[in-house]
């Protein structure tokens, strides 16, 4: 597969000919990458994220920014990690729409790393939660998506006006949302998948005009050749000139003060009154009524070594983040990354522990299948043991690490979890993201 950069996103790259489909290669199984338009790729480069800070994808779904943004804020020099002091970065993915939360869920745990909760809420509900909170909040706004038309996947409706209207209301009410999300000195990007001013550029004019003096526009010299000319600190990518469907980005940094100390008070009443939905189906501890946060890791154990983890334990699953991330409540009630359920009073591993690499987990037992077999695996079929596979391609295991569960791997990275039934393997791939790969 010939590639080459993506010109204004060095980490991206272009496939070269139009008939070679990147979702049939093993590497693509792997979590190698990601595929999306190169447009997409606008606003990671704008948003330029980095380890340490809080970020937020305030509309993250389906998940191909967000865990671009989780990758960079992963990259931290594994001798800081040594450091007692030190203080991680974080990704916030909410997610309004809840039917699209667990193909989100599943592009994070795609990554291997453990630096990010999710909320399924409206904008407004994010806020409550966490005012004041983020480094850098991108919306990457619901729009009329008339950059999608060429690739069949809207209509020409994306051109009617009163779609256009309709989506440029929504995106207003959402941007009033996601500044109150901003830390001072704070970046705000906004991207869209359509060509309309009025949902483009003149949201961030609304912004300016609306809160005068509390904004810069962010103008880093390498997108110079995508800047628009109606706004600073806008970007157009136009399907005729660029390799792109077509996308629109913008960065705005907060200067000045919101204003929004008057709503101290409605945060903790929202708090107070709603922090409860998911402590209603969990393990509580008797004195504070909450979600157990501990660092008792006897059931990992059976599985695996933890490593760097904080986890969260309630009646039916046990959960975990980097623990170096600060947990308060407004994390606490967030959704972590889902690592063991309890199934009818069994704990079953999930996918995103057998994706965790080794800085948060190393399995017991893990079997690097070649090719043909990693191809069954996807297929959903159980993987014959051989004598060699069963002994010599395994780590070694002493008396105490036995444990029926094994992460199969490709090439040596890992794709899911296999169950060991004596004979063969039985397949636990998760349901959701290989079904239609088509790998060959």
């Amino acid at each position: 597969m010939v590639t080459r950069p993506v010109p204004w996103f060095s980490r991206g790259r272009i496939v070269e000919c139009s008939t070679v489909r990147p979702s049939q290669f093993l590497e693509y199984a792997t979590g190698d990458y990601y595929i999306q338009d190169a447009g997409s790729m606008l606003a990671l480069a704008l948003l330029d994220a980095r380890p340490g800070e809080a970020v937020c994808d305030l509309c993250a779904a389906p998940g191909g920014k967000a865990s671009a943004i989780l990758e960079s804020l992963s990259e931290v020099d594994p001798q800081v990690l040594q450091d007692p002091k030190f203080s991680g970065g974080w990704l916030l993915a909410n997610e309004p729409i809840r039917s699209r939360m667990a193909i989100l869920e599943y592009a994070l745990a795609r990554t291997g790393h453990l630096r990010f909760v999710t909320l399924n809420q409206d904008p407004a509900q994010v806020a409550l939660r966490f005012p004041a909170r983020f480094d850098a909040v991108l919306v990457d706004a619901p729009c009329s998506g008339q950059a999608l038309v060429a690739n069949d996947k809207h209509d020409e409706n994306a051109f009617d006006q009163r779609i256009i209207d309709h989506s440029a209301a929504r995106q207003q009410r959402i941007l009033l949302q996601a500044i109150r999300l901003l830390k001072p000195g704070g970046r705000l990007i906004y991207s869209t998948c359509t060509f309309a001013i009025e949902e483009n550029e003149a949201q961030i004019d609304f912004l300016i005009n609306e809160f005068p003096g509390l904004w810069e526009p962010i103008q880093p010299d390498s997108l110079a050749s995508w800047a628009s000319p109606i706004a600073a600190g806008c970007y157009r990518i136009w399907p005729h000139r660029d390799p792109s469907a077509g996308a629109f980005a913008a960065g705005l940094r907060l200067v000045g003060d919101l204003g929004l100390k008057h709503e101290q008070d409605q945060r903790d009443k929202f708090q107070r009154g709603n922090s409860d939905r998911l402590k209603k189906s969990g393990r509580k501890n008797s004195k504070t009524n909450e979600p157990v946060v501990s660092d008792d890791l006897q059931i990992l154990n059976q599985i695996g070594l933890p490593a760097r983890v904080r986890t969260k334990l309630t009646d039916d699953r046990l959960s975990a983040i980097a623990e170096d991330i600060p947990v308060d409540q407004a994390i606490l009630d967030s959704r972590w990354p889902e690592l063991l359920q309890n199934s009818r009073g069994r704990w079953e591993p999930q996918h995103a522990l057998a994706l965790a690499n080794g800085d948060y987990f190393n399995p017991h037992r893990k079997l690097d299948l070649g090719d043909e077999q990693v191809r069954s695996y996807l297929a959903g079929q159980a993987i014959a043991k051989s004598p060699l596979s069963s002994v010599s391609s395994e780590a070694t295991m002493n008396q105490s690490q036995q444990t029926p569960w094994c992460v199969a791997t490709c090439r040596g990275k890992p794709i899911g979890w296999m169950k060991d039934a004596g004979n063969r393997f039985n397949n636990h791939l998760v349901k959701i993201g290989y079904q239609n790969l088509g790998i060959s």
